[in-house]
This record gives structure tokens, sequence and C-alpha cells, in this order.
């Protein structure tokens, strides 16, 4: 029988717009003068990320009973190597002077600047680390309640990748699936190639100074839907390739 995975329509919309958000929030980050003191930007910003791992708790539940030796594996996959991936592109996109629109070689940016392939999309990282979690205290049976407690504890002293907030929205998630039926899904990456995108070649070729502040905020949402329309076209694209839907975005290398 031909199974086809049903989708969660709500969900789907929820993902879209927290996706829109994330493109929303870096175009007023890059473009807008003194964007902190942007209430949109603030309101944006004090919900979208939690909202991101929660969704991603919420069907997480599935993997929390898979041996070390299948989890591990799938999670570096699904999470890592993205980052890793995408890492090169943008060491490799900028040190190279295409992002300019000349070929020159920075020697020094191409040793220094792979401190970049650490640092960028900590949402992945974040994501793994609050993977890891929670797989070893449901490996504590009848502690895990303690387990997940003092997790949450120590992950208050940590402010790399903001896990003080994003491991409590991953168990957020966790526990509103308990008694649900849904589908197993995954954070898409879709937002990759966008912050790519918005983050070092947009700025570089559009300019929005001496365009008056009400203009500017009109402008973002559509310069958002337009960057999400384009790149989603460029995952559809990628993911045509087995191997670069595997390296890019984490799927399921198929042997063909």
């Amino acid at each position: 029988m031909n199974s086809i995975k049903k989708r969660i329509v709500y969900i789907d919309i929820l993902k879209l717009f927290a996706i829109f958000l994330v493109i929303w929030g870096h175009a007023i980050m890059h473009f807008q003068p003194d964007y902190d003191q942007s209430y949109i930007f603030q309101t944006i910003y004090s919900f979208h990320m939690p909202l991101f791992m929660m969704m991603s708790g919420y069907f997480a539940a599935s993997s929390m009973s898979l041996p070390a030796k299948v989890f591990f594996p799938k999670k570096f996959r699904q999470l890592l190597l993205p980052c890793l991936s995408w890492g090169i592109v943008c060491w490799l996109v900028i040190t190279s002077g295409l992002i300019e629109g000349r070929f020159h070689l920075d020697i020094q940016g191409l040793f220094t600047g792979w401190l970049g392939v650490v640092d960028n999309f900590w949402f992945l990282k974040s994501c793994f680390i609050c993977y890891v979690l929670a797989w070893l205290c449901w490996r504590c049976g009848r502690y895990k309640g303690v387990a997940l407690a003092i997790a949450c504890i120590l992950c208050s002293f940590q402010g790399r990748f903001f896990l003080s907030t994003m491991f409590p929205a991953f168990l957020t998630g966790i526990f509103l699936r308990r008694n649900t039926n849904a589908e197993s899904w995954l954070y898409e990456h879709r937002s990759l190639p966008v912050i790519l995108f918005l983050e070092f070649v947009l700025p570089r070729y559009l300019s929005l100074s001496g365009i008056s502040m009400p203009v500017i905020i009109a402008i973002m949402p559509l310069l958002s839907i337009s960057a999400l329309i384009i790149c989603s076209a460029i995952v559809l694209f990628i993911n045509r390739s087995n191997i670069f839907g595997f390296l890019m975005f984490g799927r399921e290398y198929k042997q063909s």
C-alpha cells in the first residue's frame, strides 16, 4: 500500500507564519536604522524563535524512544549537517569576493572567516542540544521529571544558544504533542538560504537610504514575502538533487 503522510494544515500555516517572521525580522535588522528601537522588531523577536522551538518539540516525541545509534546520526544529519554546509557556502562566498560582484581571494579571510561556520545558524545548533538534553532525560525513566528540572536549571546558565528560553519552549512542544496523532515533522530549514540572501547578498545591492521611515516600514513585509518566494524556489530546486538535498537540508539520502 502506498502510504502518504497526511499534512496538518494548521501546522503548515503556523510554520509559514513563523518563517515569514524570521525573514521580516532580518529585513528590519539590515535595512531599518535603529532597528532595535522598532516596536515591530521587538514584538517579532519576543516570541518567534521560541515558537519555532516549540513546533520542533511538538514533533520530537517520537524521537525520544529512538536508540542512540539511530538518534544521534539522524539528528546530526537533520540539524548540524545543514549548519556546516551552509556555513561553508557563506564562508566561501564572502572570502571569494563574489558578494561584491567580482572575484578576488581574501587569503586572510579564508583562514579567519571559518569562525562563521561555527557561529552561523544558531537555532539549529540550539535545537540539536534541546533534542539531546530531552533524549537523555527520557532515559531516566521515573526520574525523568527530576532530570528535566535539572536540565532547565543548567540551561539557565548558558546563553550562547539561548537555551534558557529555547529548552523550555522545546519541552512545551513535547508535552503538547503527547496526546495527539500528528505526523512526524522537522523544521525544513527554508529560512537558511533566506538568511544568507538577506544578510550577505541583498544589502550589497539594495539601499533604502533616503527613503522615509513610513515607506521603509511599509515595504518590509513585501520584501520579506519576495525573499520567501525566491528562496522557496531555491529550496525546491536544490532538493531535486539527492546529494544536495542531503548536504544542505539534511534530507534522507536515498540510494538509487
